[in-house]
């Protein structure tokens, strides 16, 4: 065989490796990618199982949510309550923040999950603390809530 000839022949072994390993690692950035989106899909499952077991066990939050859900603001709370509300809000809008950033980065799916009626978070009393949480959160997301639910007049 010619010198020629084993440069063409190495020249093209060469190639096949490099097109092989280049499958190998797009097989698993995709295996990557599925595990970060299951992990993600876990992850909002056990949230909500938790947020719904707190307010089904709770002696205070499941009266509260009612008054919220019938209309009630700031000023129909005594200060413990408000501060129960206001951490109850503060922490589920953050949690929708996350799960907003995990779409935009491709961890999720649109179809994935789906972001919450307005019963909860377009009550007047969320649009009321809206103004002084908003600041707390990125303008994209913030943008985006507002939209959603009304939250600026």
């Amino acid at each position: 065989m010619s010198v020629g000839n084993k440069r063409t022949l190495l020249e093209g072994a060469g190639l096949v490796a490099v097109v092989a390993s280049l499958i190998f690692v797009a097989m698993e950035v995709r295996q990557a990618n599925r595990i970060g989106r299951l992990e993600a899909l876990q992850s909002m499952a056990t949230d909500w199982m938790s947020f719904g077991i707190e307010v089904a066990t709770s002696e205070t939050l499941p009266a509260l949510l009612a008054d919220v859900y019938a209309g009630a603001v700031r000023a129909d709370f005594d200060e413990a309550d408000n501060v129960r509300l206001a951490e109850l809000f503060f922490g589920q809008d953050h949690h929708w923040e996350m799960r907003f950033n995990q779409l935009n980065l491709g961890v999720l799916e649109a179809e994935d999950y789906s972001f919450p009626g307005v019963t909860f978070y377009g009550s007047q009393y969320h649009r009321e603390m809206w103004p002084t949480i908003r600041s707390t959160f990125s303008e994209d997301f913030a943008s985006f809530w507002e939209q959603r639910f009304e939250l600026i007049d």
